[in-house]
């Protein structure tokens, strides 16, 4: 009996035909890479696509994912359906370069099988030097468990690094031992799946908050999937979570079709360019309780990425009644504030450090820092923090006394 024969043993007819068919279905397309786009939080833009793999048989039709997998992993086979998935992501991108469309970056998943069975990172780099793609279009996503299972696969993933891949740590908190892998292998970003903290409780909201808050400290990205609801998407925007993906924003489809269903609800890629820029400021650090926005300005026009209840109160004290009201300057109030912020970002650019500046609006102190993060051509980040503080005399005597 074969090694297939063997693993197979007692399984369904189904998944015999699955077993032997495998090499046919990637020769013959019906193993077809679909692509979940993957959202950024701050500008609510597509930044990247997880690629996903859907078996369209001819005589069984669409077979469920779950299924098929379960039987190339039975059989030692996922490593060929892996590379499959590679040559046609990089194929895709290279189209799009070709023909000048926008181009993302797209998460490739990766399998024990694809470690052990040879050098899966020489099939990755032939591929993308064959379709002369940048590294920074294909992300490598692993899972904690296969870590675990084989020290040897750290060592290939610190191959993938040091060539310029983004290596991700996918279903984090889903194994038994998630710090001791932080610990131990460099990852770019972590990936929570909220199916596995369901329901979406007071309690799960904490755990995730916890994860992200952990994450940012120690300088990894943070990406939630699973997401179906707006609640969800609020919630992770408000905690700082960079990047969601889900049914909320749309089922795996084929690239065309996933681009037309976003654009249908408003939702269209960001520049390839911003990705860094728009990395750096998601991770930066911000009090969702302190009168903080993140914001970007282009030529001096200010567009809000993220704001605090708090600040929106900072404004009301002015007689600024909306962020809106400041960005439009509905009121003398509001030109002047808007002119410090102004002031205070070009200052916090050309110094390369944080700046600190007071000034008297409306009877009362008022308080700006302001850091520069990140920028890409003329579009610049800043994080500022706007604290108003009434006139009494205690401010006043302060205001006055010698320096």
């Amino acid at each position: 009996m074969s090694m297939t024969e063997d693993k197979l043993a007692g399984r369904t007819e189904l998944e015999n035909y699955l077993a032997d068919q495998v090499d046919t279905a990637i020769t013959n397309h019906n193993i077809t890479v679909y692509y979940q786009p993957i959202i950024r939080t701050i500008t609510g833009k597509i930044c990247a696509f997880e690629a996903l793999a859907r078996w369209d048989d001819p005589v069984y039709g669409m077979i469920t994912p779950s299924v098929f997998l379960a039987v190339l992993e039975a059989t030692r086979q996922t490593h060929k359906l892996d590379a499959a998935m590679v040559d046609e992501v990089c194929r895709m991108l290279a189209g799009r370069q070709r023909n000048e469309q926008p181009l993302l970056p797209v998460s490739l998943n990766l399998s024990r099988m694809d470690f052990l069975a040879g050098d899966f990172f020489d099939i990755v780099e032939a591929a993308a030097m064959h379709y002369q793609l940048p590294r920074r279009l294909l992300r490598i996503e692993v899972t904690e468990n296969l870590l675990a299972a084989d020290t040897r696969i750290t060592a290939s993933l610190r191959r993938f690094h040091e060539a310029g891949y983004s290596v991700w740590l996918d279903d984090f908190g889903q194994g038994n031992s998630s710090l001791n892998v932080l610990k131990n292998t460099q990852f770019e970003a972590l990936k929570i799946d909220l199916r596995f903290l369901a329901p979406f409780s007071p309690r799960a909201k904490n755990i995730i908050d916890s994860v992200v808050g952990m994450a940012k400290k120690m300088g990894i990205h943070t990406l939630a999937e699973g997401v179906e609801t707006k609640e969800q998407v609020d919630f992770l925007t408000d905690i700082g979570c960079e990047q969601v993906q889900g049914f909320y924003f749309g089922r795996p489809m084929p690239m065309e079709r996933v681009l037309a269903h976003c654009g249908k609800n408003g939702v269209l890629p960001e520049p390839l360019e911003a990705d860094d820029c728009l990395s750096a400021a998601g991770i930066y650090e911000f009090d969702n309780k302190a009168p903080m926005i993140l914001y970007e300005l282009h030529n001096g026009r200010l567009r809000y990425l993220k704001a605090t209840a708090a600040f929106d109160a900072a404004l009301g004290k002015l007689g600024i009644t909306s962020r809106n009201d400041l960005v439009r300057q509905t009121n003398p109030a509001a030109q002047d504030c808007l002119a410090a912020i102004r002031l205070g970002s070009m200052q916090a650019m050309k110094s390369g450090r944080k700046i600190s500046q007071s000034f008297i609006l409306q009877e009362a102190l008022c308080l700006l820092e302001i850091v520069s993060i990140s920028q890409y051509q003329q579009n610049r980040i800043f994080r500022c923090q706007l604290t108003v503080i009434p006139r009494t005399e205690v401010v006043d005597s302060f205001l006055l006394a010698d320096p």
